[in-house]
């Protein structure tokens, strides 16, 4: 197995935002688009149709946001620090092999799947907040309705898609917890017939008289 170079290792392993992006899978990312999109695309023509006051919808909207997603985002975060952070040695490293091929690693990847997740709460508890706080401003009369149905409508949308996004996020993880864990039990079951036959390969002592 060839090792990346110095480069290559640098490139893949960036703190912040611009290493998330290198390392999370772009082709997931687009994958994941679809179901929000559809869902959102569906339920908000409804809700435009049925409902008089848009903004109701979306104070009501962003007050649930706000009410469930920092305990979601707290129990995440909490999840998150106990599997990195306290991983079997072993395991980790052999979760972290990478090669010219594949300068991304298992882990790698691993990591970052829960990090965007933990960011897609983030972005949607932020924008909940944002919208109660702007709830507080008085618009003035000279602002002409149609704008203010624009903005309506446009925040009502952002505001459905990234919380349908992050709470669909949330199978995802459990499925990359049980991935991991899978992993990890391979390997332990790797370890415990490796140990098995090294005690098969150990020579019995010699007893008695020469």
């Amino acid at each position: 197995m060839t090792l990346p170079d110095d480069d290559i290792l640098k490139e893949t392993h960036k703190s912040g935002l611009k290493g998330l992006y290198r390392v999370y899978d772009k082709h997931k990312f687009i994958n994941s688009l679809w179901i929000p999109s559809i869902i959102s695309v569906v339920i908000f023509p409804c809700i435009i149709i049925t409902q008089k006051n848009t903004y109701e919808v979306i104070e009501a909207l962003a007050k649930v946001i706000l009410s469930i997603m920092p305990s979601l985002l707290g129990f995440v975060l909490g999840g998150y620090a106990i599997i990195i952070g306290f991983g079997n040695e072993k395991f980790m490293k052999s979760t972290a092999k990478i090669s010219v091929e594949n300068p991304i690693s298992f882990y790698q990847k691993f990591s970052s799947v829960f990090a965007f997740s933990i960011l897609c709460f983030g972005t949607a508890l932020v924008f909940a907040f944002v919208i109660i706080l702007f709830s507080f401003i008085i618009i003035p009369e000279f602002v002409p309705v149609i704008i203010i149905q624009c903005i309506n409508f446009s925040t009502l949308f952002i505001l459905m898609f990234t919380s349908i996004y992050s709470i669909l996020q949330i199978p995802v993880m459990i499925l990359n917890i049980f991935t991991f864990s899978q992993t990890n039990h391979i390997n332990l079951v790797s370890q415990n017939l490796k140990d098995e036959n090294d005690k098969q390969k150990v020579p019995m002592k010699k007893t008695g008289f020469q």
